[in-house]
């Protein structure tokens, strides 16, 4: 059985097959209520935490974090994740992610280093790819221009693994 995040749509058969199992195993519903109750819990002793260290300049909303475990169950691996909101350009074959325009041909992925770089300079998260108008690239890297006219298009919550975050830093 493997875990997924409750925003994911299941079909009828997933879900009879999970009660099934849910129903064969009762007591491994009460050791996930117990855990889900410790993390709630701890989170509620961040939140304490995060708000008796207010001088610090650069603290995240808590309420607008979600930390989540999950876990495969085959190798009994957890692996925890953290969702934040992050401001995202757009992300499409068809509108350039730095000036919005529609883009019939000569459109190119943006580089990873280029998005690291926006996201860096300007916090700005552009989603792998991305592409934009041959217009803003000069040696397939983005134009000074092109770096400052880039906006966000919107705010979307992005799942980060620990090793995504450490990329980030």
């Amino acid at each position: 059985m493997q875990s997924i995040s409750s925003e994911t749509k299941v079909c009828d058969a997933c879900r009879s097959a999970y009660y099934k199992w849910k129903r064969q195993n009762p007591d491994f519903g009460d050791l996930l209520s117990r855990i889900e109750e410790e993390e709630l819990a701890e989170a509620d002793d961040n939140v304490d935490m995060n708000q008796n260290n207010s001088m610090d300049s650069d603290i995240i909303d808590v309420a607008k974090v979600a930390i989540t475990s999950d876990t495969n169950s085959t190798f009994g691996i957890t692996q925890e994740t953290i969702t934040l909101p992050m401001n995202c350009t757009t992300s499409s074959h068809k509108t350039c992610c730095i000036c919005s325009a529609n883009m019939e041909r000569n459109s190119r992925t943006v580089s990873a280093e280029d998005r690291d770089l926006i996201f860096l300079k300007k916090n700005i998260l552009i989603p792998e790819g991305a592409r934009c108008c041959s217009q803003h690239l000069d040696d397939d890297r983005l134009t000074k221009n092109a770096i400052d006219k880039v906006g966000p298009f919107s705010i979307q919550s992005k799942r980060f693994s620990s090793s995504d975050v450490q990329l980030l830093i």
